[in-house]
């Protein structure tokens, strides 16, 4: 958690940093860059970092080793087809001065991800806090003495997040001890995550893909300023984030561990305990920004700012981080299972949701239509989980107890 929190809360301030000394179009330009750079992450997580948290969990210290150094060459392989992406939608918004920055954001954050999720393989969430605080609280602060001044641009922004992804790469990848070789077999490494992380990968497209339908749908309709808006209104949620990565981080590693040991109703009753957990320090906050959105809104922004008229789409967007919160546990269970294939069915549910009742909602409501077809999309996700976790549910799981004929 402690973790967790010190990359949410460097992301989270970043984005407020940014919505406060930004106007709306040039911070909507930046939000749809960034959404970008965190759906490429997205796909890296699929393909790198979940096949190297599932057997990394399982091997010793000199094979976690050798596992993060091919993750490397597999984050440099796969960067060549997301750096077109970030490319294209970089000339899309007429940002394409813009692009060699963003490229470095991508890179070197993939880059320090792979140690980082190493260090998590083997539970040392401890030794990651420190490059953690180097890459996301270190860019808070120099995009804040940016800000003072007055020299913060999306550049600089860029720019910042990159530099500080760089140094807290190099930290980790000390503490990981990673193994370089030379890789002569770049296509079997590939062949190897595709077998392991195919599915994950494809419910990262379909999950990413969904998301993004709604900032860039506002933003093709009714212009960036109103990305910026569905953005500056998700952001208050943004905090519970320590919360639903750190209960990804744990589940995953932690199923897949009780499961090779133990058996499948092990792991499930392992992941149980950090999904109650979870609940109880995310619900209560939840419940406040329902009660009192123009109140967070004023804090976060300022009593003059835009952005707290929208109090009535953020209420509906607390609801659709709650079923988030209940889809995002479960999909780090079925990970945890390397059942991905179950997570991709319910994360293409979520997109053809998102396409169906997101882009008419989108041009009839604008940044109301989003919220709710985001929160629609979150409830198909889950109701698409019910019958594998019906099928999959152990006898006692959940107080239900199944008894001998």
């Amino acid at each position: 958690m402690a973790d967790q929190g010190v990359a949410s809360l460097g992301n989270f301030s970043t984005q407020i940093l940014l919505a406060r000394h930004l106007n709306q179009a040039t911070y909507g330009i930046f939000a749809l860059l960034y959404g970008i750079i965190i759906f490429a992450n997205t796909l890296h997580a699929g393909l790198v970092t979940y096949p190297l948290a599932v057997r990394g969990a399982a091997a010793d210290e000199e094979g976690l080793r050798t596992l993060a150094g091919e993750s490397l060459y597999s984050t440099l392989l796969l960067s060549l087809p997301l750096v077109a992406l970030l490319v294209v939608a970089a000339k899309v918004m007429g940002q394409i001065r813009t692009a060699p920055w963003a490229i470095a954001c991508l890179v070197l954050w993939q880059l320090q991800e792979v140690p980082r999720r190493a260090l998590m393989a083997h539970l040392r969430h401890r030794a990651a806090v420190t490059g953690d605080v180097v890459s996301y609280l270190g860019q808070v602060g120099l995009l804040w003495v940016l800000a003072s001044r007055n020299q913060l641009a999306i550049d600089s922004a860029f720019g910042a997040i990159a530099v500080t992804s760089a140094a807290a790469a190099a930290l980790q990848l000390v503490q990981v001890r990673v193994r370089f070789s030379l890789c002569r077999r770049a296509a079997g490494l590939i062949r190897h995550a595709w077998e392991v992380g195919c599915w994950a990968f494809l419910a990262n497209v379909a999950n990413g893909c969904a998301y993004q339908i709604f900032p860039w749908g506002l933003a093709l309709y009714q212009g960036p300023a109103a990305a910026a808006v569905f953005q500056a209104i998700t952001n208050p949620l943004g905090a519970s984030r320590p919360v639903m990565t750190a209960l990804g981080n744990l589940v995953v590693p932690d199923v897949a561990r009780a499961r090779a040991a133990q058996g499948r109703n092990a792991a499930w009753s392992a992941s149980l305990k950090h999904a109650a957990g979870g609940a109880l320090l995310i619900m209560p906050y939840f419940c406040l920004l329902f009660l009192w959105p123009s109140f967070w809104l004023k804090i976060l922004y300022g009593s003059h700012s835009n952005y707290i008229s929208y109090r009535a789409p953020l209420r509906v967007l607390v609801v659709g981080f709650v079923l988030l919160y209940i889809t995002n546990f479960l999909g780090a269970v079925f990970y945890g299972l390397e059942q991905s294939l179950t997570v991709f069915k319910s994360q293409l549910a979520a997109a053809v949701a998102a396409i169906a009742i997101g882009v008419p909602l989108i041009i009839w409501f604008g940044v109301s239509g989003a919220a709710i077809a985001f929160t629609v999309c979150c409830l198909v996700q889950f109701l698409a989980f019910l019958a594998p976790l019906r099928k999959e549910r152990p006898s006692g799981y959940l107080g239900v107890q199944t008894l001998p004929r």
